[in-house]
């Protein structure tokens, strides 16, 4: 089964040494795939307005792929940021987080996750809480909810 969807991705972002928190939050149409044993599979792009883009328009997309399991979530970013994140309760994760200002290396610790569907599976909301480490510096724990509704 596959249909139309809002994707909205939230992230509450907390820096070493600084106090308060910083709440990000983008909303894109998108097409949710439901898989054989409670995965779901999220296509969506976002777009992103910047200053330096290639584009005329001054905007970038970055296609997402999203897997949701009942013990996992991965995330395949290309375009303008190209990653692989994958979340799973006390896993860390190593990946190459590449964007227009050069690669870094990235370092994920997830220590919760956890997904659910809502009104019989046209309805998934996953929630994450890791640490992320660039280049061997700690840059900032973060609570992310992906909330996936019918369009």
């Amino acid at each position: 089964m596959e249909q139309k969807v809002k994707v909205t991705v939230t992230g509450v972002h907390r820096h070493p040494g600084v106090q308060g928190e910083q709440t990000t939050q983008t909303v894109s149409e998108g097409m949710l795939r439901v898989e054989k044993n409670g995965v779901y599979l999220v296509e969506y792009e976002e777009y992103l307005e910047e200053e330096n883009a290639v584009k005329e328009d001054g905007v970038v997309a970055t296609y997402n792929l999203v897997t949701i399991a009942p013990s996992f979530m991965e995330i395949i970013r290309k375009g303008s940021v190209e990653s692989v994140l994958r979340f799973a309760k006390d896993e860390v994760h190593e990946t190459e987080y590449k964007t227009g200002f050069g690669a870094m290396r990235a370092r994920v610790q997830t220590s919760k996750y956890q997904s659910y569907s809502l009104e019989k599976g046209r309805r998934v909301i996953a929630e994450v809480l890791y640490t992320v480490s660039m280049n061997g510096l700690e840059m900032s724990e973060v609570t992310m909810t992906i909330d996936i509704a019918p369009a």
